[in-house]
């Protein structure tokens, strides 16, 4: 048993108010809590990204989900493993178990299942598949096949998080051993991506070789490739 989902990031950040805003203008919908914000995908009761107040930007901590019984396996494989135990951080007080990862990035541990995709049709009525013509299947008859500029494109879940390291070998033992995860990929021990045991995406967290670590960046499922590009 292990962890069986992505629930969230958190970053900390001197000015959450400029990370509302970015948030906001690419799709997500903010909601105040004290001293963070959380940012979700609209009608999708789960939040994805936390921003909290720090002095300096940074990963503050990525946040999984499990069952009764995943997270009481991740807490013996934990202790067998090692891993540094700590208490919930006073601006993020999450329940749950909170380790300690291999480059010091907290790792949050607690019940939760992961809220559906929207999927159907997005806000502005846009197919959830992308309808295209190939030879002998025209799927898409009279009308244009890029959709308006202005719609309203929003995105529908998080879909991973990549984190630079100084040692990929070390997390990967970490993500593995303790949390349960499942290598999908590697380039070496350069770049590794990890999936949750039991079927989820390729991968929900990837790992890239750096001279510290930190934040590289994090992905949304949008609803096509139109509105990949619109939203961007």
């Amino acid at each position: 048993m292990a962890v069986s989902n992505l629930q969230h990031f958190a970053l900390a950040v001197p000015d959450p108010e400029r990370g509302r805003e970015f948030y906001q203008a690419a799709g997500l919908e903010a909601i105040d809590r004290g001293n963070q914000v959380a940012m979700r995908c609209v009608g999708r009761d789960q939040d994805q990204i936390l921003l909290v107040e720090g002095p300096r930007r940074r990963l503050h901590h990525i946040s999984f989900g499990a069952t009764e019984a995943g997270l009481a396996a991740v807490a013996r494989a934990a202790e067998a493993f090692g891993a540094v135990r700590r208490d919930a951080p006073n601006e993020t007080a999450l329940p749950g178990l909170w380790l300690e990862d291999p480059d010091g990035i907290l790792v949050n541990v607690r019940l939760a299942e992961a809220a559906p995709s929207e999927g159907g049709p997005d806000a502005r009525g846009e197919p959830a598949r992308w309808q295209i013509n190939t030879p002998g299947h025209y799927e898409r008859r009279g009308r244009r096949g890029a959709i308006d500029r202005n719609a309203e494109v929003l995105p529908r879940r998080l879909g991973h998080v990549l984190q630079f390291t100084t040692d990929t070998v070390a997390k990967t033992k970490f993500y593995t051993n303790v949390l349960g995860m499942k290598l999908s990929d590697h380039v070496g021990d350069a770049l590794a991506w990890f999936h949750c045991a039991g079927g989820s995406d390729h991968h929900v967290v990837a790992f890239g070789k750096s001279d510290r670590p930190g934040f590289h960046h994090a992905s949304f499922e949008m609803a096509n490739i139109d509105h990949i590009g619109v939203g961007a």
